[in-house]
């Protein structure tokens, strides 16, 4: 082989890994999917609010229903995503920061949150083991699926509202 032909060889190798390495791995985009399950054995009505913009709306939840929140799609990289005091779940529904769980007219529980000094570490009403808005309370019931139960054990530590639970 010529002293030229092994120089071309070289600067061809050289190119192709220059080229190789300048491509850019573009991130994926992830849908993920937050949902409320009524494991209660009562049916139930949570009424959502965005205290800042003063809206508001609410869906009901028969025994054992499921209330699916929006798709949210994020991308692949993104690790904040994964972090238990962050409140992506309120965006899945409507954005809201505060909301009022009734049982059956007769019993309720009020959470919220506020966004906190750091932008991962939001500040959750108490109890926090059930707040709704707080990521790390939901479990992974499938690929980018995440699920909180509203349980019997939440009505019973629920005020009793006496049919005015508005």
């Amino acid at each position: 082989m010529s002293k030229f032909s092994l120089s071309i060889l070289k600067l061809s190798l050289l190119i192709s890994i220059l080229l190789l390495g300048s491509c850019v791995v573009e991130a994926i985009e992830i849908d993920r999917q937050y949902q409320i399950k009524n494991a209660s054995e009562t049916s139930i009505k949570i009424e959502f609010y965005n205290t800042y913009l003063d809206t508001s709306f609410e869906a009901q939840i028969e025994k054992e229903g499921v209330l699916l929140g929006d798709i949210l799609t994020y991308r692949s990289g993104n690790d904040q995503w994964n972090y238990p005091n962050t409140s992506f779940p309120s965006l899945a529904f409507a954005d809201t920061d505060s909301l009022k769980i009734i049982f059956n007219e007769s019993k309720f529980l009020i959470y919220k949150f506020n966004v906190g000094d750091h932008p991962y570490e939001n500040v959750f009403s108490n109890p926090v083991k059930g707040n709704l808005f707080r990521n790390g309370n939901y479990e992974q019931i499938g690929k980018e699926k995440f699920q909180i139960k509203i349980s019997q054990q939440d009505y019973e530590n629920a005020e009793y509202c006496n049919g005015n639970c508005d």
